[in-house]
């Protein structure tokens, strides 16, 4: 490994950092082609919602809206 990684720094992160830090180290592993793996059960829930998207297409929604309704969410917890 190129650095050494301070695991309590992270734990000092706020929840919102922590996701984008794991969200750009998944990054990473997509550009070089590196795809994690899951548990059988993960793969097998993982196929059962693609089947179920690609037969219901208009029952899901974007991204975006995803992120809309977690990010109200939030600030209606705040």
């Amino acid at each position: 490994m190129a650095g050494t990684i301070d695991i309590d720094a992270i734990r000092k992160l706020s929840v919102e950092q922590r996701l984008a830090l794991v969200a750009r180290i998944m990054a990473t592993l997509a550009e070089e082609g590196t795809e994690p793996s899951f548990s059988p059960e993960a793969d097998a829930e993982l196929e059962r919602r693609a089947v179920m998207a690609r037969a219901n297409p208009g029952e899901g929604m974007s991204l975006a809206e995803f992120d809309q309704r977690l990010e109200a969410r939030r600030r209606d917890r705040a």
